[in-house]
């Protein structure tokens, strides 16, 4: 397996750590003559280095990348790219918000979700090529539409990395003197790299504004509730979201179960 990478020094990381059989900083000398070619790379870079890996990408050769954001990704590419390359958008949905080779593993894609989401232009056999791949490191794989994996994705990724930023960015320094797990376990994603998800927010601005939208309904029943004292109505909106959230933890285990 061959490695690209910007930096030198994460290079020379990933070749310690035999993550690589051998490694380069020229994209398209990484390329040349490989079947298959995964783009990991933050999402506002995922067209330009996808283009600039296909100029010199032989015919028949796949293309794919692991990108949060789909459905603006797929249209360029699918639009921009020579027909001798096929691409197959795939977002593999395992790993924390630590980034780098540092905190790579052996088995973090293992019992893990991958999602494959076709085009019009993507070829049965590249399609065959990318899930194969994602198999072979331990995913179960699903395949969606771009849009529908941006519309799922929006809800229970990206939002959720808003609702954290925010609720950091709320409470006081004083406060934090006194929060506990329960803060650390809400907020835990806010700790990932600004940069990167500043491009999945804005490549999936527009599903995230409408989850968004019915996320503030939601605050606003608490918030009438809460301000007119009423318990019962409060107990209600907390049993609702106890019910669902128990419903995720089944699926969960039942899915953990499955893979064991």
């Amino acid at each position: 397996m061959v490695g690209v990478c910007r930096r030198r020094v994460s290079l020379q990381k990933a070749q310690k750590r035999r993550a690589v059989d051998w490694g380069t900083l020229s994209l398209k000398k990484g390329v040349q003559g490989a079947n298959l070619v995964v783009l990991a790379v933050p999402p506002g870079l995922i067209v330009e280095k996808g283009l600039e890996a296909a100029a010199v990408m032989e015919k028949g050769a796949v293309l794919t990348d692991a990108g949060s954001v789909k459905g603006v990704v797929v249209e360029e590419l699918d639009r921009r790219l020579p027909p001798r390359v096929a691409f197959v958008g795939g977002h593999p949905i395992a790993g924390s918000e630590k980034r780098g080779v540092e905190a790579a593993s052996a088995d973090l894609f293992a019992g893990s979700v991958c999602v494959v989401t076709p085009s019009m232009k993507s070829t049965s056999e590249g399609v065959r090529t990318v899930t194969r791949m994602w198999k072979g490191v331990g995913c179960s794989v699903v395949k969606l539409s771009p849009g529908e994996h941006d519309l799922l994705l929006g809800e229970v990724s990206h939002l959720p990395h808003v609702v954290a930023a925010a609720l950091t960015r709320t409470v006081s320094e004083r406060g934090l003197r006194y929060a506990g797990a329960g803060f650390g376990d809400t907020t835990r994603i806010a700790s990932g790299d600004s940069g990167l998800w500043a491009d999945i927010l804005i490549g999936n601005r527009r599903e995230i504004g409408k989850a968004a939208a019915r996320l503030l309904e939601e605050l606003k029943r608490f918030q009438n509730a809460l301000a007119r004292g009423e318990r019962e109505e409060v107990a209600k909106l907390l049993g609702e979201a106890r019910k669902k959230r128990q419903l995720f933890e089944a699926k969960r285990n039942k899915t953990s179960k499955g893979r064991s």
